[in-house]
């Protein structure tokens, strides 16, 4: 399962220390790292029933603009 607490923690170090961040991963395997679900359109403009619970996370923190 995605861990929240050490998200928020890693994401609140990295907003004090003015540190950027991207997603290190934009797949399709079934994983909890994975951004997207399996067999997602692999062109692009994704729903957000393409995104697992981790796509959505990053998605919002890009949203919100955190670092």
């Amino acid at each position: 399962p995605v861990d929240y607490r050490e998200m928020n923690t890693w994401f609140e170090f990295m907003e004090k220390h003015n540190i950027s961040w991207c997603n290190w991963s934009v797949a399709d395997k079934k994983e909890t790292s994975s951004t997207l679900i399996p067999d997602a359109n692999p062109k692009g403009g994704w729903e957000e029933s393409s995104l697992t619970e981790s796509g959505k996370l990053i998605r919002n923190k890009m949203r919100e603009g955190a670092h």
